[in-house]
């Protein structure tokens, strides 16, 4: 079975940098599971599976922008240290997740800046990096017939904490909340 847009796969990876580096894979996580053209954690790899068949086994080549996405300054955050986490001190590098008032959550990565001082980085810890991924297709099901709703399919990946939505909320209650001065 051939896939085309829409259809759900199903794919044995290997995600690798240009170093060589493995990030991620089926043998540690399981196949992945996505619908072609609806899958927004790679957003470049639908397009590139399209006419694969059962049983294929590709290297794709996934651009910045197609793959964690292009680094962004506006998802970086400063602020004063202690109004980030209280009398906790910050590991430079650590991971936080950082909630909203409203219940939004996102993960970013606190590097110390000075004593006082943190950047709070919600960029994908890949963002701005070419990938290279090793994939199997493991199973093809066809499109659904179009009914006027759609079901989103995906392993659960964090799309990354430079989620644009999720940033500018915790901006504006970072803005509110806490003095970035």
């Amino acid at each position: 079975m051939k896939i085309e847009r829409g259809s759900v796969v199903s794919l044995d990876y290997d995600i690798l940098l240009d170093s060589g580096e493995q990030v991620d894979s089926s043998a540690l996580n399981g196949p992945l599971r996505l619908r072609v053209g609806q899958w927004r954690a790679l957003p470049g790899l639908g397009e590139k599976l399209i006419g694969l068949h059962l049983g294929d086994e590709r290297l794709i080549r996934l651009n910045p922008a197609e793959a964690f996405g292009d680094w962004d300054p506006d998802a970086v955050l400063t602020l004063r240290q202690s109004r980030a986490v209280g009398d906790v001190p910050v590991q430079d590098g650590a991971t936080l997740r950082v909630e909203t008032r409203d219940g939004a959550s996102a993960v970013c990565r606190a590097y110390v800046l000075t004593e006082n001082r943190l950047a709070l980085d919600f960029n994908h810890p890949l963002a701005g990096q070419p990938v290279t991924l090793f994939v199997r297709v493991k199973a093809v099901a066809d499109p659904p017939v179009p009914s006027g709703g759609s079901r989103r399919i995906g392993r659960g990946r964090q799309d990354g904490p430079s989620a644009a939505g999720g940033v500018d909320a915790i901006r504006q209650v970072t803005e509110r909340r806490i003095d970035t001065a």
